[in-house]
């Protein structure tokens, strides 16, 4: 950081302190820990919280003379972890705790115009000075968090344990009468230590809410189970003034508030279920949370601690269920271990992009597990699909990654069988039936049940067998090619039980039947038979495949029942050169 930073600016931008009579410099601009910092004190006036007091101390910290961050000093700083802040603890060897308060606006992350910053240029560490003024007031006023905000949950220290669940919506839980029973968490080969919340029961060890789905990620579950409790509860547990509870103590007078005896609940399923004898692992929270501050609760965050041993029967203590409550308050003391948990349901790992819901529900059955087809799996597993089908007969060899999303540790394998490896590492959703054989009249029955049927080959026997069969109900059938170089790219959709291939002929037949290519000038891989490959680069396959799903998607939303498409590439641009629909 020394070398990047202009002193002479710096001091400038510390200038900016003067103009704030709530500002104090008691340590001026020096190095420390690395950092440029200036150590000074707040003062306000009507502050009557106990966790802010009028005056308090803060550390800034110079990123550059644009950027600071505020932290509180370890004396005479805050101590407690308010909204928009960061857990607010010790760090050893500094003078400073680790308590950052947010001080950016919405969107500060996403590169957005100067002019959208509600600071000139120049006068950035002013405007932050202001902001540090004002979070500090609305902390002591309670005010960080205002109706319309989006909700957060406060920040914690965890064990290295994290838990991985699944919930979308709190009225998928509205069929379901038990709010306590006990859960199977199963460990997961990850490189982290990864549970995920497999198997949910209530009391009476009755399959309590229906499969919880995960795909083809159930393929690296351990199926090493751990016998753990879960309770489902009206809210999230927070201590003021935004942490969460570090002691059972503490837990259950937050629940107690609510009319919730979670202590009572915990006795009645260990005792129901002798669970004391073995001790479950875990207790599980299922806490209701709204989307936004002040709004009805949406779905539930799963929180997860460890289960304090339980020493029961135990000399000096009564047999039965007096003995076992004494026990049980005994070992429910102290600190609470808690643990990380994440919600990978695709309705929140799925936000930054992806298809509405109906569409990733859909059944896409690909035909060729080539370039294109690969391309076209990717894309549409990762914005949301569940469920796809491959067929493919071919075998993954070395010319083929130079435009291919598999790797050289793929070589030899089957295209869709090493296709649905490298897909269900990027989902825990999506669920893959392969099929290692070319389409035939043998085989095209595995395409019945499918929804979307998206032809990759740009093979006219593939089209035949499409054309030869009749299906029972209609299908969304789109078939997708490019020209020679791959500088065109067309597509053709149609939604019928039948596939007419002369009507698909007529069509592209001009588009396709490039007739400028020189016979003497076609690619040869490698030494053998007269047997040329096909010249196309990674950008432009990636580039079609990506235009094809947004086609694909966009054809299915808008209920099209036919559609002809053709696009072509100048100079890094595509334009279209033939758009016609139904």
């Amino acid at each position: 950081m020394r070398n990047n930073i202009d002193i002479e600016k710096l001091k400038k931008a510390r200038s900016f302190i003067d103009f704030y009579p709530e500002y104090e410099i008691l340590e001026d601009l020096h190095l420390e820990n690395d950092a440029y910092v200036v150590k000074v004190r707040i003062t306000l006036s009507n502050i009557k919280n106990s966790y802010v007091p009028n005056q308090t101390d803060w550390y800034m910290v110079f990123e550059d003379e644009q950027q600071i961050d505020f932290y509180p000093a370890k004396t005479n700083g805050i101590t407690a972890t308010f909204p928009h802040q960061s857990l607010n603890t010790i760090i050893e060897g500094y003078n400073y705790r680790t308590g950052k308060p947010c001080l950016d606006v919405p969107g500060h992350t996403l590169n957005l115009p100067n002019e959208y910053y509600p600071y000139t240029q120049g006068n950035k560490i002013h405007w932050y000075l202001g902001r540090m003024i004002e979070w500090l007031k609305n902390a002591a006023g309670n005010t960080l968090l205002k109706n319309g905000d989006p909700f957060e949950i406060p920040t914690n220290e965890y064990s290295g344990t994290e838990l991985l669940y699944k919930e979308n919506r709190i009225e998928d839980w509205s069929i379901f009468d038990y709010s306590y029973g006990y859960v199977k968490l199963n460990q997961v080969k990850l490189d982290k230590n990864y549970f995920v919340l497999d198997e949910l029961y209530d009391i009476n060890l009755t399959e309590a809410r229906g499969t919880i789905f995960w795909g083809d990620f159930k393929n690296k579950f351990c199926n090493n189970f751990y016998d753990s409790l879960w309770i489902r509860c009206p809210s999230f547990p927070i201590k003021y003034p935004w942490e969460y509870p570090n002691t059972w103590e503490e837990l259950f007078s937050i629940f107690r508030e609510n009319k919730l005896d979670i202590f009572k609940i915990i006795f009645e399923l260990l005792r129901k279920n002798n669970s004391y004898k073995k001790r479950p692992n875990y207790l599980l929270l299922a806490c209701s949370i709204p989307e936004k501050v002040g709004e009805s609760e949406k779905s539930y965050y799963w929180l997860m601690c460890d289960i304090p041993g339980i020493t029961y029967p135990r000399k000096g203590f009564r047999k039965g269920r007096a003995g076992l409550k004494s026990c049980l308050k005994i070992a429910f003391k102290g600190k609470i271990n808690w643990h990380r948990t994440h919600n990978w349901d695709d309705s929140v790992i799925r936000t930054r992009g992806q298809m509405r819901r109906e569409l990733g529900d859909l059944t896409y059955a690909i035909i060729g597990a080539g370039s294109l087809g690969s391309h076209v799996a990717e894309q549409l597993v990762r914005q949301g699909a569940k469920s796809l089908k491959i067929i493919d007969g071919d075998i993954i060899h070395i010319g083929n990654l130079s435009r291919h999303i598999l790797c050289l540790e793929d070589l030899s394998k089957y295209k869709t069988k090493a296709l649905a490896e490298k897909l269900a590492t990027i989902s825990p959703s999506v669920q893959i039936k392969t099929f290692e054989s070319y389409l035939d009249d043998n085989n095209i029955t595995n395409l019945s049940n499918s929804d979307v049927i998206i032809d990759c080959t740009a093979n006219n026997d593939v089209l035949e067998v499409l054309g030869g069969y009749q299906f029972s109900e209609k299908k969304e059938i789109f078939v997708g090619a490019f020209n020679y170089g791959a500088t065109k790219f067309g597509y053709y959709k149609i939604k019928t039980e039948r596939f007419d291939c002369d009507i698909y002929n007529s069509k592209t037949l001009e588009f396709y039947n490039d007739k400028t290519i020189d016979e003497s000038e076609l690619i040869m891989e490698g030494i053998g038979c007269y047997h040329p490959v096909f010249p196309a680069t990674y950008s432009n396959v990636s580039i079609w495949a990506s235009i094809f799903v947004k086609e694909i998607i966009s054809c299915i939303e808008k209920n099209l029942k036919e559609k002809l498409k053709f696009f072509e590439m100048e100079e890094g641009a595509v334009k279209i050169i033939r758009d016609e629909e139904v």
